[in-house]
């Protein structure tokens, strides 16, 4: 995005829809599609082009006359959407199942006021200061649970869910209801032969309604040294695309970009690298294109992700990736096929299946709110802390075991809330993108997976490996676990072992001088220094940054 261009998205304001009760905004930078001025869309690649195979379930959405109706049909949509439908003395929204494309909502002086702009419901509401909890959450997670943000009257749609809102004699009346939410239902009798011709069958038309979405346009695919990526890549060039370029990026030489290089190599993919250091990470940071990205892209309620945005402005500087592609990053297939039980392999015991929620709780705590330590000033909010995560879960008997409940968790909040949120910056260089493991029938197929083939993901390590060795036609064998995958879980569990190695770290390996992204130079070192314990990594900091409680700036 050029600087000319950012300047008029940052002066520009555009309001589809005004009445004295009910208020709807939309932001200028994004192509909404109307219907009879009353329904509002939006799509993750739809842009300028009519809707094809949701005609018909948009049809519905018009004519739905009912809260149900409008769940019901808004249930049929496999796609990456926000949509809104106003109509007389009433309002229906909708977000997707993973919160991908966020509306945010409030209400003032009995007026409701509704966009895809948190900052201008922000401003609407009159908030000021952020809620103490939220903030709290915030500096420990890197981004706000349930449906709060930093201002207690600034609310967000949550993942898979229906806002209703309705103006009458009484006054405005809001209410909301859950049309998605994730959890197993699976049967432990079920073969690992049969789940394999599954997803290879679920795997088959996902990327074939990708192809047939992006219609010759170049997809690009951010392609780490991880499998998910990977099997984007071979995905695509299974089903015969060819307009594809991947990418990698960091310090040069990395471990990662060599394995991503290789990939893409074997596949006879168009392949870029990006190098990172720290000069130009501070460069980069301090430029008035990130600043302007913050401006333009915060939704008060999450940490801005910065590690593939500088990689994108150099290779759009260099034209290299054209205007009207779409980007294709691999988010967030391990969580659905059990990356989390290598870190948490106590709850992934096929035979723990009653739930405790102190387990639970504690479990979370422990992997997502673990930026910074729990000191005083933290440990105040524990209880309320405790009874958001359980809020957002609630009932736990859905659930067949806890392993189940603390990935629904996962995907509610953390997914939606904070790693989907990674595509704001393929929004802010103007390029669209689709997440394809979050295909509905990608996620419904792994609530049917049994807890066993989970485990340490070997369902789907045992069908990459197979569609690696096709595709590539070779006899080479790798693993989906590293030796200090196995022994990981070991040492952060250890505090006393965790607290040695970090020591040693910081003296003889720190982070801002050895980390593959070189991205700790967006600070100066002795800021960095001064803050860094051995728990911290970079959205530790940025969270600070973001909230005013320390300036990178070298003064």
């Amino acid at each position: 995005m050029n600087k000319n261009k950012i300047d008029k998205f940052m002066q520009t304001s555009t309001t589809n829809k005004m009445t004295n009760k009910i208020n709807l905004h939309f932001s200028p930078r994004f192509e909404w599609l109307q219907y009879d001025k009353k329904m509002f869309f939006r799509s993750a690649a739809f842009a300028n082009q009519q809707l094809q195979q949701e005609q018909e379930v948009f049809d519905h959405l018009r004519d739905a006359k009912t809260e149900d109706e409008w769940i019901a049909a808004i249930k049929k949509i496999n796609s990456f959407f926000a949509v809104v439908h106003h109509q007389s003395e009433q309002c229906y929204a909708a977000v997707d199942r993973v919160r991908s494309i966020p509306l945010f909502y409030g209400v003032e002086n009995d007026n409701f006021y509704l966009s895809d702009d948190a900052k201008w419901v922000q401003e609407k509401v009159g908030d000021k200061e952020h809620d103490p909890l939220a903030e709290t959450e915030f500096l420990l997670t890197g981004y706000v649970t349930g449906s709060d943000t930093l201002y207690p009257q600034v609310k967000q749609l949550q993942a898979g869910e229906c806002l209703f809102v309705k103006n009458s004699a009484m006054g405005l009346q809001l209410s909301k209801k859950t049309y998605f939410q994730y959890h197993h239902k699976y049967s432990d009798t079920v073969k690992e032969s049969e789940l394999l011709e599954q997803l290879d069958e679920v795997l088959n038309n996902v990327f074939q309604r990708l192809v047939n979405l992006a219609q010759g346009r170049t997809l690009v695919i951010p392609l780490s040294g991880g499998l998910d990526s990977r099997l984007v890549a071979l995905m695509l060039k299974r089903i015969g695309y060819d307009n594809i370029i991947t990418f990698s990026y960091g310090k040069p030489g990395n471990k990662e970009s060599k394995t991503s290089q290789e990939v893409a190599e074997n596949l006879n993919l168009r392949w870029e690298f990006v190098p990172y250091s720290r000069d130009a990470w501070y460069r980069w940071f301090h430029s008035h294109e990130r600043k302007t990205h913050y401006q333009i892209s915060d939704t008060l309620s999450s940490s801005f992700h910065l590690q593939d945005w500088p990689a994108i402005w150099e290779l759009k500087q260099k034209c290299v990736i054209p205007e009207n592609s779409i980007f294709i990053p691999g988010h967030s297939a391990d969580l659905l096929e059990g990356s989390r039980s290598t870190s948490m392999p106590h709850l992934y015991q096929s035979e723990q299946k009653q739930i405790s929620s102190d387990d639970l709780v504690a479990a979370i705590i422990k992997y997502h709110y673990r930026l910074r330590s729990w000191g005083d000033s933290y440990n105040q909010f524990a209880a309320a802390i405790r009874k958001k995560i359980l809020t957002s879960l609630d009932d736990l008997q859905q659930f067949p075991d806890i392993a189940s409940a603390f990935e629904s968790w996962d995907m509610k909040e953390r997914q939606a809330k904070f790693v989907v949120n990674s595509v704001r910056v393929y929004e802010f260089w103007e390029y669209d993108w689709w997440l394809p493991f979050f295909d509905l029938e990608f996620i419904d197929f792994w609530s049917n997976v049994p807890l066993q083939y989970r485990v340490n993901r070997k369902l789907f390590g045992v069908y990459i490996q197979r569609l690696y060795l096709t595709m590539l036609n070779v006899d080479k064998q790798f693993t989906t676990l590293s030796i200090m995958d196995i022994f990981k879980p070991y040492i952060k569990s250890n505090s006393l072992l965790m607290f040695i190695i970090k020591k040693m770290e910081l003296k003889f390996y720190s982070p801002y001088d050895h980390h593959s992204l070189c991205w700790y130079g967006c600070l100066p070192k002795k800021i960095f220094n001064k803050q860094y314990s051995g728990i911290e990594n970079i959205n530790s900091f940025l969270s600070l940054e973001y909230l005013g409680k320390i300036n990178f700036n070298d003064e």
